[in-house]
């Protein structure tokens, strides 16, 4: 999967070598579901031992710079038990130099292709913390709506945080297309 600014592809196990460098970093853990506490190399091979077995029903993919051919993100889903066709998301950019410039929204684009159009996605959904504020507006200007909250749901520098859930229905995604095209357009 091709966009101006990134391509998709498989997740290879070179690359949790590098996600483990991202993960270790508290600027970026703290945006992810790894807050908290420090994680270990350990604990993020059994995160991934069952995909490169071929036994997990999550879908890793690396996020990879057009310019560079440099990994910088991954993004991964998988359908939850939420509803039939309904999937789950979760994005990482791994260099904070790199965000707010277009390559999360892109990978988000080419993913929901994936999802919407192939895969048949009903609905698509991700959980954020409250303080992650460049992901809560993205969804919601490009159509996602706030489907709820999870009281205290993240512990980040010392104080709780509530987790937002957003979702997105296949009815909606055409205008979430629009959106980030217009919005990568510009950049």
């Amino acid at each position: 999967m091709i966009g101006r600014l990134v391509r998709l592809s498989s997740w290879e196990i070179p690359d949790v070598d590098t996600y483990v460098k991202w993960i270790q970093n508290p600027e970026i853990a703290r945006l992810t579901h790894m807050v908290g506490r420090p994680i270990s190399r350990r604990e993020i091979d059994e995160e991934f031992s069952p995909y490169f077995r071929g036994q997990s029903t999550v879908q890793h993919w690396a996020i990879i710079d057009r310019k560079t051919n440099e990994l910088i993100g991954k993004i991964h889903w998988e359908e939850c038990l939420k509803g039939p066709d309904v999937y789950e998301l979760g994005i990482v950019i791994g260099d904070s130099e790199r965000w707010r410039i277009g390559y999360g929204a892109e990978a988000c684009l080419l993913a929901g292709e994936l999802l919407f159009r192939e895969l048949k996605a009903h609905k698509v959904m991700y959980l954020c913390a409250e303080y992650n504020t460049p992901m809560i507006e993205l969804g919601i200007r490009g159509g996602f709506k706030e489907e709820g909250r999870i009281r205290d749901r993240f512990y980040v520098n010392g104080r709780y945080w509530d987790g937002i859930w957003l979702g997105l229905l296949k009815t909606e995604y055409d205008s979430f297309t629009e959106y980030l095209t217009a919005q990568l357009g510009r950049t």
